[in-house]
């Protein structure tokens, strides 16, 4: 081994203090750095963060053990060398050793048989160089300061964006119904693989997927889209539950009129058989869709889509019978035209028997009777009154080939 030089034997010295500096320094902020606290003091830690950190321990534990030995052995070298300006050669032939030669002891690595020989003591040591005790350390604080740098990493970039997103999600979740549909399960979803992921995070950071954010902001996006349906949703069976009443109301008040107009003296025609069947019967239906849509109202909270679907089809029915309420005022309006008309008619048919000279005439004159007061009779037979009026006419005939 050669021997250094007084000078060469200084500059090693001053190197070695720096470098135990640095490392003390660097391996005081480790003890504080609160990722590898929260590590060494978790009990929950699984997978592969389970198994490196398990390793890193045994790394953590060998540091500070080396930088005693070596301060142990800087202390011994630095009080050989002294302060003299000329060192004796002996003392240069013994720095050497110590600072090129196996002279760091360390505690040796456990057996894995566990075996032990007689000549060990309580704690089986192994000699080492300084610059290998120092590779070994930058290899041990190389691996946890990698495992600390990446666990790190996870808490504080993946972490706060599954809180957020489980926070969001609770607000997505306040926006949907109660009860099971597409946008709840899309919703859950999303909770489900949120819950995964910060459990994996807390127990396992080293074994949260790189995608996982990207994972996350993806059912987020679903949840979103849920929600937005579920507004859209909330607000078509509004508009639909809302149109079913509005139509309810305005086929009640047309069918009000109708018969306010039936029962008006002044224009009442007798209705058909089939349209009063017809009208009696539409108000039957009306009575029952007002308590569909009364049923869907109720079924709005648990199942939105179930009562959509009703609403709209009540909805749809009341659009029909509003048409048939208007088709039986129609009617009502072509009975009272036809009314007119055989008033119309029978007038004409009077002034030609007027000019004929047969106005007294004793048949016509009893026909004309009965059909003038079937016309403005109310209400209105109109089969009766068109029947008088066309016996009338026959009659008028007749009277006119005698003649």
């Amino acid at each position: 081994m050669p021997v250094p030089t007084t000078r060469e034997a200084d500059r090693r010295l001053a190197e070695l203090r720096a470098t135990l500096d640095r490392m003390r320094d660097n391996l005081v902020e480790l003890d504080d750095d609160v990722t590898r606290r929260t590590l060494d003091a978790s009990t929950s830690l699984a997978g592969r963060t389970a198994r490196r950190w398990a390793s890193c321990r045994e790394s953590a534990g060998r540091l500070w053990p080396a930088h005693l030995a070596l301060e142990t052995l800087w202390a011994e070298a630095s009080a050989l060398r002294g302060t003299r300006g000329s060192v004796p050669r002996a003392v240069l032939v013994r720095l050497g050793e110590l600072l090129d030669g196996p002279s760091v002891a360390l505690p040796a690595p456990p057996d894995p048989s566990g075996r032990r020989t007689i000549t060990e003591g309580a704690v089986p040591l192994v000699q080492r160089t300084v610059d290998t005790v120092i590779g070994q350390m930058a290899g041990d604080y190389g691996q946890v300061t990698e495992v600390v740098g990446q666990v790190f990493a996870v808490w504080s970039t993946v972490v706060p964006v599954l809180d957020a997103a489980a926070d969001e999600l609770d607000r997505l979740g306040a926006v949907l119904p109660s009860g099971r549909g597409h946008g709840a399960d899309r919703v859950d979803l999303a909770r489900s693989t949120v819950a995964d992921y910060r459990t994996l995070a807390t127990d396992d950071p080293l074994g949260v997927p790189e995608d996982a954010v990207a994972t996350v902001d993806a059912a987020l996006d679903s949840a979103r889209q849920a929600a937005r349906d579920a507004v859209d949703a909330a607000r078509r069976l509004d508009a639909a539950l809302s149109a079913g009443a509005e139509g309810l109301a305005a086929a009640r008040s047309a069918l009000a009129r109708y018969r306010a107009h039936r029962e008006d003296p002044s224009a009442r025609i007798a209705p058909g058989a089939d349209d009063v069947a017809l009208a009696d019967r539409t108000v039957v239906e009306l009575d029952e869709l007002e308590r569909e849509l009364q049923a869907a109202r109720l079924m709005a909270a648990g199942r939105p889509e179930d009562a959509l679907r009703r609403a709209s089809a009540v909805d749809a029915r009341i659009t029909e019978l509003r048409g048939r309420v208007a088709g039986l005022d129609e009617r009502g309006g072509d009975g009272v035209a036809a009314r007119d008309e055989l008033r119309g008619r029978l007038g004409a048919l009077q002034a030609k028997a007027q000019a004929m000279g047969r106005i007294e005439d004793t048949e016509l004159e009893l026909l004309g009777r009965r059909a003038g007061a079937a016309l403005y009779r109310a209400p209105c037979d109109l089969d009766e009154a068109a029947g008088l009026v066309e016996a009338y006419q026959q009659a008028l005939r007749a009277v006119g080939r005698v003649s």
